[in-house]
């Protein structure tokens, strides 16, 4: 019983360090005894995009660090151009095989786990993981022990994920206006001093002609977002992930009240999730979504289950 609580602890302790302590999390199961340790905040949160399965990005920006635990294809693209040149941290990262060509990585190590193009050793030496068409700046290749524990981050984005789907909203009323806008009335700080937790269906949100924080009070106030999918219906399957109503498309909307870094996104029982020419102001999320994209850009940290197409990742992260 005593790991279980200690495992259990430390995924509320994360939790309270990314966005707050949920109303209840009764819902959600105590980890095994023999549970693992948890990655901290600080790891979680240290890729500007994080896909816990393949990734394959195009005519795309990731402006921080890009972490990928299976397979990742990458072509006219750019990766961690915004931080300042360190070499002893990590700008890419894939867990599998890395097939890229026509980009850029600066500021940090590149560390490749599984096979790639270009393997082959000449002469006895190992050739560059980047091919020559993808250009550097600070940008060595890293031994391949420095391979992040991606086993530990997806187990501690998908623990920290089911305690915040099974939170119950808190300081926070959301309301549907008649012209399909989505507000999330919150609170005063002076009558809830804890975190905001509001709720939304999948549907009202893919529906949604603009999205509101309203009264959130100062900069620093976490607002957590739970995107509801559980009470949608399945319909046809796009590309083998699925399109329904428990999915979510955010396509010619604005958003406005958000903060990157201190309001996250959580998606609950989302198989999908499309950006299409829209900003989102937040941090995403979504371990267990497939993240599609065509036109866009997401300012905070994300983390998703894969990730496809072009859209833009500003660095913005969620703070710990």
């Amino acid at each position: 019983m005593r790991g279980t609580r200690l495992a259990a602890v430390a995924a509320a302790t994360l939790l309270l360090a990314t966005v707050g302590t949920p109303s209840s999390t009764a819902a959600v199961p105590p980890p095994a005894m023999d549970a693992p340790p948890l990655a901290s905040c600080r790891d979680l949160t240290a890729f500007n995009l994080l896909s816990l399965g393949d990734a394959e990005l195009a005519n795309t920006e990731v402006q921080g660090p890009l972490g990928v635990a299976a397979n990742a294809r990458l072509a006219a693209f750019s990766v961690n151009h915004v931080p300042a040149c360190a070499p002893r941290s990590i700008a890419l990262a894939v867990g599998g095989t890395l097939n890229a060509s026509g980009g850029m990585v600066s500021n940090g190590l590149v560390v490749v786990g599984g096979r790639r193009g270009g393997d082959r050793r000449s002469g006895g030496h190992r050739r560059p993981v980047l091919p020559p068409t993808v250009g550097r700046e600070c940008a060595p290749d890293g031994a391949p022990g420095s391979l992040p524990d991606f086993k530990r981050l997806a187990r501690t984005a998908r623990a920290v994920h089911g305690l915040l789907c099974a939170a119950t909203p808190a300081a926070c009323k959301t309301v549907i206006k008649p012209d399909r806008r989505v507000e999330f009335q919150v609170s005063p700080p002076a009558a809830h001093r804890g975190p905001v937790v509001c709720r939304v269906l999948a549907a009202d949100l893919t529906a949604a002609t603009s999205v509101e924080v309203v009264g959130r009070g100062p900069p620093s106030r976490r607002v957590a977002i739970l995107v509801d999918g559980s009470r949608g219906t399945a319909g046809g399957a796009i590309g083998g992930v699925g399109s329904d109503s428990r999915s979510v498309t955010l396509a010619h909307k604005g958003f406005f009240g958000f903060l990157p870094t201190t309001t996250v996104m959580s998606f609950c029982g989302v198989p999908t999730l499309a950006i299409d020419n829209v900003g989102v102001p937040a941090a995403v999320l979504a371990p267990r979504t497939h993240l599609r994209s065509t036109y866009g850009h997401i300012e905070g940290t994300v983390i998703v289950a894969s990730a496809r197409g072009g859209v833009e990742f500003r660095h913005a992260p969620l703070s710990c």
